[in-house]
């Protein structure tokens, strides 16, 4: 672990408390000034975890092993979505928790199976072998899809089942680019299937010219499409009445959200 970062971290905690581990541009700032010795990869990876709201995701779980899994959960994330190296992500995960809760004790590891054992264990109790040289601490690994909620990357038909089903009226909360834009995507690609087939079959409301399967295409998907840009406004801290604001609108879809919770709920992007 980087002593020297976390050091840092912690002298900006005592003198500006932690809540400004969930404010990823205030923080920029300080380690402009403060952490110019620490290697940039370091750096640029413990700015990414708290852009994704670790300091939020962390102080929320319960205990140690909670932590763990939304450690594991954040640097399988930051692979996926970044291409940073799980080490690298993990020790500055490492650091934010200890400067948050205090480094803790490295434990031992039994060299067999690799149960954590406790001092003045002789044998371990899980597989018998003697203690007598330990394994190392288990690597950062990806968890199980049920281990914590977003530890596996949604699909584009899991944001756009998420915006027809649960949330097909829901106004409130927030909704994460990627929701919003491949709900986008998905109307407007069977909504020009419709109006094809309308044309090629000539299937029309005789009074309004409209296109049969184009018209219920478009009034099916009026009020998800209403509710999934309001809560994707939201989670860029503004009023989903910004909707009626021409480009200005547009601009905030294509904003990233707020790191950690806003006045509209958690953040969408945390495990």
């Amino acid at each position: 672990m980087n002593t020297n970062l976390l050091n840092i971290v912690k002298q900006i905690i005592t003198e500006n408390g932690e809540e400004v581990l969930n404010n990823a541009k205030r923080l920029k700032a300080f380690f402009n000034d403060l952490a110019q010795e620490v290697p940039k990869p370091l750096r640029l990876a413990f700015g990414r975890c708290i852009e994704e709201g670790a300091y939020t995701a962390l102080k929320a779980a319960p205990d140690t092993s909670a932590r763990a899994v939304c450690k594991a959960a954040f640097a399988q994330k930051l692979r996926d979505e970044d291409g940073l190296d799980a080490a690298l992500s993990g020790e500055a995960l490492d650091i934010l928790e200890a400067a948050l809760f205090g480094e803790a004790k490295r434990a031992a590891f039994c060299a067999s199976c690799g149960k954590e054992l406790e001092d003045g264990w002789k044998l371990c109790p899980q597989c018998g072998v003697a203690v007598g040289s330990t394994a190392s601490p288990p690597q950062y690994q990806p968890p199980p899809d049920n281990a914590a909620p977003g530890a596996r990357e949604k699909s584009i038909w899991d944001y756009f089942g998420t915006a027809m089903g649960s949330k097909y009226a829901t106004f409130a909360g927030r909704a994460r680019r990627k929701e919003f834009w491949y709900f986008n995507l998905v109307f407007t690609i069977l909504y020009i299937i419709c109006s094809i087939i309308d044309s090629a079959a000539a299937l029309h409301f005789e009074t309004l010219g409209w296109g049969i399967l184009s018209s219920i295409c478009w009034f099916g998907f009026l009020i998800p499409s209403l509710s999934v840009s309001a809560r994707r406004l939201h989670d860029v801290g503004k009023s989903g009445w910004f909707i009626l604001v021409p480009i200005y609108n547009i601009v905030l879809w294509c904003t990233e959200g707020n790191a950690g919770a806003n006045s509209y709920g958690a953040d969408p992007k945390l495990p």
